[in-house]
């Protein structure tokens, strides 16, 4: 009978008590030690691929996707991130005498979905006061900056910061 790893992992391994087959016993042994390391696969559509039927998922098991960059995990029903997506950046913005502003802001890497955006001005005296900052029509590739106030004001290089997550 195959002895496990001493490190709880319940990785067969065999012993010369074991009748002698090499093919099972590194079958084994392989079958499971798969269950506990990172796997890479192109997309997630290969994964689904070569996870599925007697090689389905485990709960716990993680894999790296090499399209998407990034490591997600078995949860028993379904993959999930093992890190947020996220990204930020800051643009400066200048104009005179203006009620409104709105600049297009791309993001560096497309997002899977539609992230969460969130928006600040890093200032919030003088020019910036009773000014407002949001992210509209926000998609996976950018979202629009939107400032506004009641009062027009003029700004020269303020700098109004974003952070995204998925």
């Amino acid at each position: 009978m195959p002895d496990v790893d001493r490190y709880g992992q319940q990785i067969p391994r065999p012993v010369l008590s074991d009748t002698p087959n090499i093919e099972l016993a590194m079958k084994d042994m392989l079958d499971e030690a798969v269950k506990h390391v990172v796997l890479h696969f192109a997309t997630a559509n290969a994964r689904a691929a070569a996870l599925s039927g007697s090689s389905a998922p485990v709960p716990g098991m993680l894999t790296w996707l090499n399209d998407s960059r990034r490591y997600e995990y078995w949860n028993g029903t379904a993959w999930v991130r093992l890190v947020p997506h996220k990204q930020r950046g800051s643009t400066l913005v200048s104009f005179s005498s203006r009620t409104s502003f709105t600049r297009d802001i791309t993001f560096p890497t497309p997002f899977a979905t539609d992230p969460f955006v969130s928006v600040w001005i890093h200032s919030g005296a003088g020019e910036t006061a009773q000014w407002h900052a949001r992210p509209i029509n926000a998609t996976k590739t950018g979202f629009t900056l939107f400032l506004f106030s009641t009062t027009a004001s003029a700004w020269s290089e303020v700098s109004v910061r974003w952070e995204a997550e998925e």
